[in-house]
């Protein structure tokens, strides 16, 4: 009698654990689902903004840095258009694992839209997010995608700071952005000022 119902409770606990794992197993699944973009893996738009919010709450607190890279592919409409869109999504498939490749495990990588991706880099000021954005820069461009011309990328990069609001970094990473579509692409801006280099 004892070792029948040892054996009945082992079974109820193996059933019971098989339950947990499934029920863990169909948790994980859901959170992929609502915070990953499908094409391309990195965390989508909504997931990347709750972070941001997280991450401005914890700064507020800390006083650690933290700095935001806004990438976008050049000319990529011209890739659709030239090889169509099966090869576009190629491209951003294959830059998302670029970009994750060349990033530590504690920075957020997500889809910011069409061509675009943001980075949230956690602990680290602007001096080091230029490093890392030209990193990323020279990663594209030297990167040797399949049946398709060189590709390069630009970047726009600033550090959160005190006084920010929820939008006002968000504007000068876009507006870095912008700068160096304006003046040539290819290039890294940093906090909305174009660096002269003097010979």
């Amino acid at each position: 009698l004892d070792i029948k119902l040892f054996m009945l409770r082992i079974t109820s606990c193996m059933r019971q654990f098989q339950l947990n794992r499934e029920n863990a197993n169909k948790s994980k699944a859901l959170f992929e689902l609502a915070t990953k973009d499908s094409l391309t893996g990195v965390y989508n738009r909504n997931y990347f903004i709750d972070i941001y919010g997280k991450k401005v709450s914890e700064s507020f607190r800390t006083g650690n840095p933290f700095s935001l890279i806004l990438i976008d592919i050049d000319h990529f409409k011209s890739i659709n258009d030239q090889y169509g869109h099966l090869k576009g999504d190629y491209v951003l498939k294959e830059i998302a694992v670029l970009l994750k490749s060349n990033l530590r495990e504690s920075d957020i990588i997500c889809r910011w839209g069409g061509e675009e991706f943001i980075i949230l880099c956690a602990n680290t000021d602007l001096e080091n997010a230029i490093i890392v954005s030209e990193k990323l820069r020279l990663g594209i461009e030297s990167h040797a995608f399949k049946d398709i011309k060189k590709i390069t990328g630009s970047i726009g990069v600033t550090q959160w700071k005190l006084g920010d609001d929820k939008d006002s970094a968000f504007k000068r990473i876009d507006n870095s952005l912008y700068l160096a579509k304006l003046t040539g692409r290819n290039k890294v801006v940093s906090n909305e000022e174009i660096q002269i280099v003097k010979n």
